[in-house]
């Protein structure tokens, strides 16, 4: 039987293998092993290597601004910088990297994780399934009926992956502990810098196991979560991951290892004056943290003082673009905070429709009629730009024929991250009321923007 399904398979040509990459692709990824050591062999000393995730990545500013590259500037223009952070990245992730980077001579390693320890629970889970079911995968995916019921039970990309029941908090912070120190023990031998991570205190969410719209139906808030709280779906560093930091900062105790600890900065403010949203710090605070490290390891006698000042050089425009992005990227944790920064923003803004819908969003969450109808009619305003309108038709078209929707976002949230079925539903049709009384607007613009709210919401 599985013959004959196999053969009508073959003859229809579904479930094909997926090609190989052309020659000229890439053979590995930037952040594996063999590229990372590459990137050492390549660079000589002096050279500072950073291991962490989006805040060491610099996010929303990515690689051109954060801590690290403002350690870097400060210690002069002969100081190489290799930073390995990426943004969603978790110490599994970071684990493989320590071991790729601390086999080769550095002046200093940085490290700061901690925040995303909930985000992979699925492949947290089991990081590496056993021998015998990888083989026994490997040889079954050469058949298309195999491909083919893969492709029925893969999970949607919606689904997010700290809901999976099987591991419990204790679970998650015992791997942490593991993976933290793997890494202290892979690194032993060169000079490691760790550091405590911060978040942002005042930053709301919703309760847990309720949408967005029901949790503020239920209490007209989004309540802050305590810190010294657990809690999955905030995607910030829980109580245990700064506690298990200390502990083994004194259990490895040596002249190889120093730990900062920023919680103490005296940075300006606290909430969103010191942090874009949940975790990530604005940029004087990662430049405080830049000279927090600096003054640990010139005190210990790893480096020359620095020989430039401590700063950052974005741009006006940089830091405007950031704060909208921001804006928008906070309406999936606190609609009310991100309502409050979209209302803050000014004129001209570098997404407009994205943010007439996020505001659309957070007034129907929010049930603030006027703001909802303002968002939906702002946007559909905006698609009459040509040049956005072909954005946002290219984007949808990339999107549908891309296998999966990861990849392919043409809003700055994930689809179905923000409101449920029902809750879509009834948005999409006060979205279509809406446009159906806006006066002279071209059919084929609102017909975009209301399938831009179907597929993207």
């Amino acid at each position: 039987m599985l013959t004959v399904f196999e053969y009508v398979l073959w003859v229809f040509d579904i479930a094909a293998p997926v090609p190989p990459p052309p020659a000229s692709a890439p053979k590995f990824g930037v952040y594996e092993p063999i590229r990372i050591s590459e990137k050492m062999t390549a660079s000589t000393l002096p050279r500072i290597v950073c291991l962490g995730e989006s805040t060491v990545a610099g996010s929303p500013f990515e690689q051109r601004m954060n801590m690290c590259t403002v350690m870097a500037e400060a210690l002069g223009p002969g100081v190489k910088l290799i930073n390995l952070a990426s943004s969603a990245q978790d110490s599994n992730d970071i684990l493989v990297h320590a071991k790729a980077a601390c086999a080769h001579p550095q002046t200093f390693v940085y490290a700061y994780f901690g925040h995303n320890e909930f985000l992979h629970l699925d492949r947290y889970a089991g990081i590496e399934p056993p021998k015998p079911l990888k083989d026994t995968a490997r040889f079954l995916s050469q058949f298309r009926f195999f491909r083919l019921i893969g492709s029925w039970v893969a999970r949607e990309p919606s689904q997010v992956a700290f809901d999976v029941p099987s591991m419990t908090d204790a679970e998650v912070y015992e791997r942490f502990e593991a993976n933290y120190r793997e890494v202290l023990d892979v690194c032993r031998d060169r000079k490691l810098v760790i550091s405590k991570v911060i978040s942002n205190p005042d930053l709301g969410f919703r309760s847990d196991g309720m949408t967005l719209r029901q949790s503020f139906l239920a209490h007209g808030d989004f309540a802050t979560v305590p810190m010294t709280t657990s809690c999955r779906h905030c995607f910030r560093a829980g109580p245990r991951v700064n506690e298990f930091i200390e502990a083994l900062a004194a259990e490895h105790a040596g002249p190889n290892l120093l730990m900062v600890d920023p919680t103490h900065l005296q940075v300006r403010g606290e909430g969103f004056e010191a942090f874009w949203d949940h975790c990530h710090p604005k940029p004087d605070v990662h430049v405080a943290m830049a000279r927090q490290v600096i003054d640990a390891v010139v005190a210990a006698g790893w480096t020359a003082p620095p020989r430039e000042t401590f700063t950052h050089h974005l741009t006006e425009k940089e830091i405007a673009l950031a704060t909208e992005d921001r804006a928008v990227y906070n309406l999936r944790y606190d609609p009310l905070a991100a309502a409050k920064l979209m209302d803050g923003l000014s004129e001209p803004h570098e997404f407009p429709v994205q943010l007439g819908l996020a505001r659309a969003v957070a007034g129907y969450i929010t049930g603030d009629a006027s703001r909802l109808e303002r968002g939906v009619v702002y946007a559909l305003t905006m698609l009459q730009v040509g040049a956005r309108r072909q954005a946002i038709e290219s984007c949808l078209a990339a999107r549908q024929s891309s296998r999966d929707g990861w990849n392919n976002v043409c809003l700055n949230w994930l689809p179905g991250s923000l409101v449920a079925g029902d809750e879509k539903a009834e948005f999409v049709a006060r979205a279509r009321t809406i446009v159906a009384g806006v006066p002279g607007v071209d059919a084929t613009i609102s017909a975009l923007l209301l399938r831009l709210i179907e597929e993207s919401l």
